[in-house]
């Protein structure tokens, strides 16, 4: 008994020092497809709650299912819209991920593999990130976990709650449901073709009821899923010629970055040395949900916060192998607690391209959309501005963070040519428009009155003669970004 209330207190402590650790994050400023995700959510709050189903605004939300997005916009119905409540509901997904992790590695291997799988969860860059941002691919692989844990201990109806929530988040929830729809048909193979298909229907029916969701909307909308051609990025549905780009970057994502190679190397020592691990029939599982989850993506639009679904097993495994082949309790926390410190070392990420949503460089990006929005709203409140998106969204909607009231923004890419502006915002971040940003800026020969930096990420502001003498903007004619 004292052992149990032991192992419960530390994971007690645990999820306490998740909480804390997020809490500076809640106020963050929305950033990259957050945008997206808080805008259905602002959406729901606006409408009438079914507005979210096929068949009725389905398209507002870009066929999008509602699972996040729908209760969150409940909330703000109730209680009023804030930056803090959508950060404050992944964290609580970051803590059902966390402790469900611990469970199904309590579960197969004892308490402290359990421990271990956790703290490694938790201090793996990309989850500790995501946690603090209101993006889905959290709670998918949360809601995920916890059914996995249900299938393990057989519980049918545990499994219902949390599996029904799953495919509701988003479209890849799928792949995990297929995963473990799979397995079953593989464990019940021995029972006769009739056992196993029964099994893989009585597991798999979320699948099911979500085929018929998808069904309703491809007939109301004209699409089940979201279009990411029409969004400007490759649809990349089903285009085997991606298969051979994207299966190094998703291995990658899956076993190397961010020091999990050394997780990988554990796991793969221990398989080797011990035939038992190699026997187990969770392994199938894992490597179910591996594929399905996790190398889907080398055929589909692909972002390494999109395999996140995967890293719980394989943090579970880690630390399986870390109580299995590591001899005795005080190597192994002495191990552990070297794995925990490689991966906190990991944190504010390394000096590379892009966004920087896999660590807390994001921050930096979202200090210096900040601060040059400040300087917007200080100095250029009435001028139109073009920018890149996003800093063309956080400028125009107060709510996510940036601005008390709306400036008159547009996106670059939707600029007519022959239109009029005030200031150009040139920034290192945002979509291809910035290069014709640059390139305006140039023929214009306008001054550059502020350059802002931070990090990797900096953003110049240039300003017309005519704004910087105090004259009045130029006439409206220049629409803001929708």
């Amino acid at each position: 008994m004292a052992v149990c209330n032991r192992v419960q207190l530390t994971l007690l402590v645990l999820l306490l020092i998740v909480v804390a650790a997020k809490l500076p994050t809640l106020s963050t400023p929305f950033y990259w497809d957050e945008i997206g995700w808080i805008g259905h959510a602002h959406r729901v709050a606006e409408l009438p709650l079914w507005s979210a189903l096929p068949g009725y605004s389905g398209i507002e939300f870009s066929r999008r299912p509602p699972g996040l997005f729908l209760p969150m916009g409940l909330v703000f119905k109730l209680v009023g819209t804030s930056t803090w409540l959508p950060h404050a509901l992944i964290v609580g997904f970051a803590l059902i991920a966390i402790y469900y992790t611990y469970r199904v590695a309590e579960w197969l291997y004892g308490a402290n593999a359990g421990m271990f799988a956790a703290l490694f969860l938790f201090v793996n860059a990309i989850f500790f990130t995501q946690a603090g941002m209101f993006n889905p691919d959290l709670p998918v692989a949360a809601c995920g976990v916890a059914s996995v844990y249900a299938v393990l201990r057989g519980r049918y109806a545990h499994y219902l709650f949390w599996a029904l929530w799953l495919v509701l988040l988003k479209e890849t929830a799928l792949a995990l449901e297929l995963a473990i729809a799979v397995y079953a048909l593989w464990c019940a193979r021995q029972r006769g073709i009739v056992a196993a298909l029964s099994a893989a229907l009585r597991w798999g029916f979320p699948l099911l009821l979500m085929g018929i969701y998808y069904g309703v909307q491809k007939a109301t909308t004209g699409r089940m899923f979201v279009d990411f051609a029409a969004l400007g990025e490759p649809a990349g549905f089903f285009d085997p010629r991606l298969a051979l780009q994207q299966v190094r970057p998703v291995t990658a994502w899956l076993f190397v970055e961010q020091m999990r190679w050394v997780f990988a190397a554990l796991i793969l020592a221990n398989l080797l040395v011990h035939r038992s691990e190699r026997q187990r029939p969770e392994l199938v599982l894992f490597l179910l949900i591996a594929l399905c989850s996790g190398y889907t993506f080398t055929i589909l639009y692909f972002l390494p916060r999109y395999l996140l679904p995967v890293a719980p097993y394989f943090f579970v495994l880690a630390a399986g192998a870390l109580v299995t082949f590591v001899p005795g309790l005080r190597w192994q926390v002495a191990l552990g607690a070297a794995l925990v410190a490689l991966s906190i070392a990991q944190l504010p990420g390394r000096r590379r391209a892009g966004n920087h949503e896999w660590d807390m460089g994001y921050l930096a990006a979202v200090h210096t959309y900040g601060a040059t929005a400040a300087w917007l709203e200080t100095h250029a409140a009435d001028a139109r501005i073009v920018t890149t998106w996003p800093l063309s969204q956080c400028l125009c909607r107060p709510e996510l963070g940036y601005v008390t009231r709306p400036l008159n923004a547009v996106r670059s890419l939707d600029l007519d040519p022959s239109s009029s502006v005030d200031v150009i915002v040139a920034t290192s971040l945002g979509d291809r428009g910035r290069v014709e940003l640059d390139e305006r800026a140039r023929r214009s020969g306008w001054p550059r009155v502020e350059h802002i930096e931070n990090g990797l990420f900096l953003s110049d502001i240039y300003a017309s003669p005519q704004l910087l003498e105090g004259g009045a903007p130029s006439p409206p004619g220049v629409g803001r970004d929708g």
